[in-house]
């Protein structure tokens, strides 16, 4: 308990003060271990399950899934660094699109995990 001024009291709860800014420490850190963790088995998968013939290899070796900073948060992104992949998964209506088909797939496994990572307080 702290005396405030003006002759009143107030009171400051130490588990508030002291554990909320370090459990939001740990939390973020849990959220990017987790992501980091899909992110490899995410590639592959994609890699692998890719359903166009890629007559080069550079489409399928390009792509890549990474944890990334964005708008003040994490991100889990799959994406082509060839300049073509788009149409890859854009054309004739997505049916040859691998992106989002893994990106659903994993969805729930990485909402589970990170759920149970709040849950945890860990």
């Amino acid at each position: 308990m702290n005396i405030g001024g003006g002759g009143g009291f107030y009171w400051i709860d130490p588990l508030t003060e002291l554990r909320v800014p370090q459990y939001a420490k740990d939390l973020e850190v849990g959220v990017e271990r987790t992501l980091k963790f899909f992110a490899p088995k995410i590639q592959e998968e994609a890699k692998a399950g890719a359903p166009w013939t890629d007559r080069t290899g550079n489409a399928r070796a390009g792509l890549t899934a990474d944890v990334v900073e964005l708008s003040g948060g994490l991100t889990l992104v799959l994406y082509h660094t060839v300049p073509y992949g788009i149409w890859l998964e854009v054309r004739w209506g997505g049916r040859w699109s691998i992106i989002q088909p893994t990106l659903q797939r994993n969805y729930g496994l990485i909402m589970t995990a990170l759920n149970r990572l709040v849950r945890s307080g860990r």
